[in-house]
């Protein structure tokens, strides 16, 4: 019997059933062998039926645990720090850039996996909320404020499969503590592709707006210090309409001095190509999505969000504009 429970615990039910015969035939002695139950995933417990001449025997007995190792039945969880370990994995993926609908079914699946009875969540792109209720009938409600953060593709996509992952697991808050800190752990991107990457971007839209060869030597220029003024204005400014003022503030005096010095032809065309570094398209578009979803709310806030980001381009771009005074662009005085 202590043989089989140990089986039990640790493998299949169709290889403890083989392992069962094996031993009881092959070494005990037993001529007839009848498994007849074995569930310890479900009911925790094993019967099974042994003759040897004289008589017949039957056992049965009920585990208290699954077995070693991950399997372990009746797993008392920290349900606290289970939903703690939820929101963290919801924040830092709505940091990336999940959409919200998608990082709510997420959510769902996992709290789902752990067995509460009833839970219920929220979220916003500024906000996500969980309230569940354990098996034990404990009501746990948590709230967590998510700042604004840089989408992470990369990141995104190994939290998505640490979902899937902890979704099939179930690991306690320890374990599921340390698999979150290995992701966001993960190395950054190199800081040349962030160059490379605004090069082509604010280059290449250049060029297809009709620049010449030194326009497009003044907006490799510009690209490069919006790339860098970016990333050091991040850590300091969490407002969009202030970042996207100040960056396409610095962009277009550059641009302007560059013309008004002879070094480059077509201002406009130059500054059209870099506002396609700061427009928020990806906002806008989830926020349709959501709209079109009935998500009225999140939808809302990603489509003014993009206003605001776009409000904060337009007025960067004006100001030294009337500061110069007479700027011509295309025929048109501003």
């Amino acid at each position: 019997s202590e043989i089989c429970f140990l089986q039990v615990g640790m493998m299949e039910r169709s290889i403890t059933k083989v392992a069962i015969f094996k031993y009881c035939i092959g070494k005990v002695g037993f001529h007839k062998v009848c498994v007849l139950q074995i569930t310890p995933y479900k009911t925790g417990s094993f019967q099974f039926h042994l003759s040897k001449k004289g008589g017949t025997t039957g056992f049965v007995r009920r585990t208290k645990e699954r077995g070693f190792g991950k399997r372990k039945m009746n797993v008392k969880y920290d349900y606290e720090r289970i939903v703690q370990g939820i929101l963290d994995i919801g924040e830092a993926m709505i940091r990336c850039g999940a959409e919200n609908f998608r990082l709510q079914d997420s959510l769902y699946r996992i709290c789902r996996s752990y067995g509460f009875v009833k839970y219920d969540i929220f979220v916003i792109p500024s906000n996500i909320q969980i309230t569940a209720e354990t098996p034990e009938g404990q009501i746990i409600t948590q709230i967590r404020l998510v700042e604004i953060g840089e989408c992470d593709f990369d990141k995104l996509d190994y939290l998505n499969n640490l979902c899937r992952k902890v979704c099939k697991e179930k690991p306690d808050a320890k374990e599921m503590r340390r698999q979150f800190e290995e992701v966001m752990g993960r190395p950054e991107q190199k800081w040349y592709t962030h160059y490379a990457a605004g090069i082509l971007g604010g280059t290449g839209f250049a060029v297809f707006f009709g620049c010449d060869i030194r326009d497009a030597i003044i907006a490799v220029i510009v690209s490069i210090v919006i790339v860098a003024a970016g990333n050091w204005l991040a850590e300091r400014e969490k407002n969009l309409l202030a970042y996207n003022l100040i960056l396409s503030f610095i962009a277009e005096m550059i641009i302007l001095l560059s013309v008004k010095f002879g070094f480059a032809d077509h201002e406009e065309r130059i500054m059209i190509g870099i506002v396609m570094l700061l427009i928020s398209g990806l906002s806008t578009t989830n926020g349709i999505r959501d709209l079109l979803q009935k998500d009225f709310i999140s939808g809302s806030i990603n489509i003014m969000n993009s206003m605001l980001g776009a409000s904060g381009i337009a007025f960067g771009t004006a100001i030294p504009m009337i500061l110069f005074g007479g700027v011509e662009a295309e025929g048109f005085i501003l």
